[in-house]
């Protein structure tokens, strides 16, 4: 705040998330203003208030992620047009989702049908050492299929997973997870004339996760 005791009643204000008792992600917005300063100008008063502007915080993040998202899908299609192979694809399709669309890592695997494995090929983002020797499967009795990897390979549908601390499906690979703060994530089966080949995953440590347009969007 300013110290100038000529300037009057100077004010600020600021907004910060919070995390409260039961567990739930709250924005706050402060409001403190001078009241009564000395004669060298320290402030000796200060009257505040904060007001729960989560709701309104939410809409605002939602409405941005999804303009960098249809950003995103328009760079992702010419891609599409102009990249020849899938090696040329995969990276590049991994660095516009993160670089224009917000994410936090992504990464594109390959089903090995010999092995039932899931190699990772192209990955881009924060954290990508959490793919360094991972075990994902594409054999239903195996229980490292049950993540969302192997279950959108499995199903042929995405798959979403929030609270990734608790979600039993990433008890595998949780450890490795909370070291890089993912808490939310969603694979999604990759086709090729029909037949799943492979999927790409995405990673997020935003507490509000995928909502239901940022869903229907990806």
């Amino acid at each position: 705040l300013p110290t100038n005791p000529m300037a009057g009643r100077e004010e600020a204000s600021h907004s910060y998330r919070f995390r409260n008792a039961a567990g739930e992600y709250r924005w706050i917005e402060d409001h403190v203003t001078v009241v009564r300063r000395d004669e060298a100008g320290a402030a000796l008063e200060l009257a505040g208030a904060w007001n729960d502007v989560t709701a309104r915080r939410e809409a605002e993040l939602s409405e941005q992620r999804l303009s960098r998202l249809y950003l995103t899908r328009s760079r992702c299609n010419a891609a599409i047009v102009r990249c020849s192979s899938e090696a040329e694809l995969f990276p590049l399709i991994c660095h516009e989702l993160v670089e224009a669309g917000g994410v936090d890592m992504v990464w594109v695997g390959l089903v090995d049908e010999a092995a039932h494995t899931i190699k990772p090929v192209a990955r881009y983002g924060y954290g990508l050492e959490y793919l360094d020797g991972i075990r994902l499967s594409v054999d239903a009795s195996d229980p490292r299929s049950n993540g969302p990897a192997g279950t959108a390979a499995l199903s042929g549908e995405p798959c979403w997973l929030e609270d990734l601390a608790t979600n039993p499906a990433m008890a595998p690979w949780r450890e490795e997870a909370m070291r890089f703060g993912w808490t939310a994530l969603a694979s999604f089966p990759l086709r090729r004339s029909g037949r799943i080949v492979g999927v790409f995953s995405i990673y997020l440590r935003s507490v509000t996760g995928f909502d239901r347009a940022m869903r229907e969007l990806l």
